[in-house]
C-alpha cells in the first residue's frame, strides 16, 4: 500500500527527492510512506528500507538515510521526527554514525540489497558475503 503511495506522490509531481515532503512525512509519523519514498531512492526493495527503520538504533536508519543520499540537515529532521518512535535515545550518536558513513559504504550495502533475498539467504547460510 505505501509504495502506492510513493508512485501516487509521484504522479501528482511531488518528487521524492523533496525533503520537506519526507520531514512532513517523519513529523506526522508516516513511516510506511517514508520507507517506501526511501527505498526508491536508494533503489532497495520497501521491505529491506522497513527492515533498516525498524533496526534504527543500531545505525541502520542511518545507513538507509545514506543509501537514500538524505542530506545532514535532512537526515537531522528525520531523526527528530521518529527517533522515539524507532526506539533511537541517543539522536547526536545516529547523527556521529551518519556522518561516518562514506559514499562506498553505502554503495556496497546498496548493491547487497539489490541482491535477490534468496541468493543473500543462501550467501549468509553458507557463512559468506562475497558469492
Amino acid at each position: 500500500m505505501y509504495r502506492a503511495l510513493a508512485w501516487l506522490a509521484l504522479e501528482r509531481g511531488v518528487p521524492l527527492e523533496d525533503g520537506e515532503a519526507l520531514a512532513a512525512a517523519a513529523e506526522e509519523g508516516d513511516v510506511g510512506f517514508l520507507a517506501e519514498a526511501l527505498a526508491e531512492r536508494a533503489g532497495i526493495d520497501g521491505d529491506s528500507a522497513w527492515d533498516h527503520m525498524l533496526e534504527g538504533g543500531q545505525g541502520r536508519f542511518v545507513l538507509l538515510l545514506r543509501m537514500a543520499n538524505v542530506s545532514r540537515d535532512l537526515a537531522a529532521r528525520l531523526l527528530a521526527g521518529l527517533g522515539d518512535l524507532l526506539g533511537i535515545s541517543d539522536l547526536g550518536r545516529e547523527i556521529a554514525r551518519f556522518e561516518e558513513i562514506n559514499d562506498s559504504r553505502a554503495g556496497s550495502a546498496q548493491q547487497w540489497l539489490r541482491l535477490d533475498p534468496s541468493y543473500r539467504a543462501a550467501l549468509q547460510a553458507l557463512g559468506s558475503a562475497n558469492g
